[in-house]
């Protein structure tokens, strides 16, 4: 199942493309004879309401929740006791505001009615 979950349409496993994402955008100094438009200071929270490895923290706990919950994901968990765990990494606020920011919608909106 391993080997088979990294052989998908990419041929990557998907928590590490996440996770370098979240290591490279923050991290990775511009040339001082290039100034950046777009990745300025704060760019990650105004964009996504967090800072970019919260968010892709988020995005893999849902990720991860989903896979072994037919799907969905209960914000119930984030009162649970592996709220608790998770919340060490990541508050329980900013999981439940980026879920709500960028993630939740309604079946009617999904379905165009």
């Amino acid at each position: 199942m391993r080997l088979g979950g990294g052989q998908g349409a990419w041929q990557a496993a998907e928590f590490n493309s996440l996770a370098r994402t979240a290591a490279l955008y923050p991290h990775a100094p511009f040339p001082e004879h290039r100034q950046p438009r777009c990745m300025v200071p704060g760019w990650d929270t105004e964009l996504f309401g967090c800072p970019l490895p919260n968010y892709v923290g988020t995005t893999q706990l849902l990720r991860g929740c989903a896979l072994f919950n037919a799907g969905r994901f209960d914000p119930a968990i984030v009162d649970g006791p592996d709220g608790a765990k998770f919340n060490r990494a990541i508050s329980r606020e900013t999981v439940l505001s980026v879920i709500e920011r960028r993630f939740a919608t309604d079946v009617a909106s999904v379905s165009g009615r």
